[in-house]
């Protein structure tokens, strides 16, 4: 009998030591004064997601909307706090102002020496700094105008295989969107990062669709081993331990051979003037790409600099300042990471609202018409700058239907007082950004799920803060390539616009059901829409 009791005492102890371990992290913001809901032991506040009965970002809306005049509030992935900003003015404050205090992005480093954990989404302090300033020339505009005619291509790909095989053939007009745009946004990646000439819309069994569409493929396994050891354990060591990785190993292998490959061709071909991404990084890499000097145009952008002090830090050790092998294959990463799913989201998600709202969709082709006109004709770089109201369709789109639902921010100062709130943060604390939640918040656009493409006219705009519309992050470590997929987004629209009509067909679903696996926006049904010759 003695020996049971032991055995009880024994086994009480563990779970009394369990419960402490699990539960010393849950009552952080409640301490700090910092409004929160109740967390669950295991879940924290993302129980409904972790059991996915709701989407990452119906979730992140939800918590969103809990804290309504709030400018901040705390929230509990599994045991890890987080603080979310929901004030413009605050989110300023922090992305920008002081910014040293936020140098970092909060990714955990699970490989520290992997591919993936060298993009520039990764890389962290002085060494982001370095790859930052050596890497924003490739994406200037001058370099984003000699990458279009490649997008051009593609577009007129894309348009033909809309003929033959979508209009043509026995679908009799109907397309899954997300499918169609995310082949061509493939064919984008594959033209402009790697110089590969792949037709995936024609071509889906080439080695390169194949392998390049899977990168974000996650197991079941994957997704429960990450769960137990971040969010439960919070624990990277024991996520190294259970080989957790965020990318698809196939696809990561595979975007090195290309890099390396591509780096002998070139290296023995001294003429080669293609311009693409591997061409700019290899460029960057020998010291050969300078700074257009362009100028920002407003406030957002001023924000959005790495200002020349920033970078001071960096410029000190020679060692941060080379683009290594590695750091090259992680920003081919980055553009595939950062390219495909996005893009592709807003493509289709653009073309739904435009079957949806024929009166918009009827405006923007005469725009289109009206400029090629202007232009002899041709759709160009130039000729984009044209079109102010398709891009405002674009720019509506991202507001309504944000891929990204939020992003973070890990605090590296040894401590940060909120302005004007009671939460002090400790070095290593993570901001959160809370995307969606602003784009849908009625306070900053009335009737926030009618589709406007007008809320983005300069007078409009000039009402309301440019923190409450972040589809590409804010301050220093926004989005670098911000302006390629706009380039690229534009080019696609307008070459199917001046041709094709986009409508609503049997499959299309109004409103859409979110797909409750992955954390980007994705319609669990698919974006059915019909296209027809003009």
């Amino acid at each position: 009998m003695e020996t049971v009791w032991v055995l009880l005492a024994a086994v009480g102890l563990l779970l009394t030591l369990a419960y402490l371990y699990l539960a010393r992290n849950l009552s952080y913001w409640q301490r700090m004064g910092v409004p929160c809901l109740p967390p669950s032991l295991l879940f924290g506040n993302t129980r409904k997601r972790i059991l996915f009965r709701v989407s990452f970002a119906e979730m992140l809306e939800e918590l969103y909307n809990a804290f309504d005049g709030h400018k901040i509030a705390g929230v509990y992935e599994g045991r890890l706090p987080r603080l979310m900003i929901r004030d413009p003015d605050l989110l300023r404050q922090v992305m920008v102002r002081d910014f040293d205090s936020f140098v970092d992005r909060a990714l955990i480093k699970i490989h520290p020496e992997s591919y993936e954990e060298n993009m520039l989404l990764s890389l962290r302090g002085s060494q982001w700094k370095a790859v930052r300033s050596i890497s924003t020339p490739i994406f200037s505009s001058g370099k984003i105008k000699a990458m279009s005619h490649l997008v051009s291509k593609c577009a007129a790909q894309m348009c033909q295989y809309l003929d033959e095989f979508v209009i043509g053939g026995e679908s009799n007009g109907e397309v899954e969107a997300k499918e169609l745009f995310g082949r061509f946004t493939l064919d984008v990646i594959g033209a402009c990062a790697f110089g590969v000439q792949c037709d995936s819309l024609q071509n889906p069994d080439a080695e390169f669709v194949q392998i390049m569409s899977k990168f974000n493929e996650m197991s079941m396994s994957v997704r429960l081993r990450l769960f137990t050891s971040l969010l439960i354990f919070g624990s990277p060591r024991l996520a190294r331990l259970l080989n957790v990785h965020f990318m698809n190993q196939d696809t990561v292998r595979y975007v090195a051979s290309l890099v390396f490959n591509a780096k002998k061709e070139r290296d023995a071909q001294h003429g080669n003037t293609r311009v693409d991404f591997l061409k700019l990084m290899f460029d960057a890499q020998a010291g050969n790409l300078r700074s257009a000097g362009e100028q920002a145009k407003d406030l957002f952008e001023k924000d959005a600099l790495l200002k020349e002090e920033d970078n001071k830090s960096s410029k000190k050790d020679p060692e941060n300042t080379v683009l290594t092998d590695q750091i090259v294959v992680g920003q081919c990463l980055l553009f595939m990471l950062a390219g495909f799913d996005t893009s592709s989201t807003l493509l289709s998600f653009a073309a739904y609202e435009l079957a949806l709202n024929p009166d918009i969709q009827d405006k923007a082709r005469a725009e289109v018409l009206e400029t090629l006109e202007k232009h002899g004709g041709e759709l160009t770089y130039e000729t984009l700058n044209d079109m102010p109201y398709l891009e405002n369709v674009l720019l509506e789109t991202l507001r309504k239907h944000p891929p990204v639902s939020r992003v973070e921010r890990l605090c590296t100062a040894s401590s940060y007082k909120v302005p004007g709130t009671s939460a002090v943060l400790k070095k290593n604390d993570v901001i959160m950004i809370p995307i969606r939640g602003l784009h849908l918040d009625p306070e900053y656009y009335p009737d926030p799920l009618r589709f406007d493409p007008d809320r983005f006219l300069p007078e409009e705009r000039a009402k309301r803060s440019p923190y409450v519309f972040l589809p590409f992050g804010s301050g220093p470590r926004n989005c670098i390539g911000m302006r390629f997929a706009m380039m690229s987004t534009r080019l696609a629209m307008a070459n199917l616009l001046k041709g094709y009509r986009f409508e609503t067909c049997a499959r299309t679903q109004h409103p859409y059901n979110i797909a409750k696996g992955g954390v980007l926006l994705k319609a669990k049904d698919g974006v059915w829409i019909k296209v027809s010759k003009i």
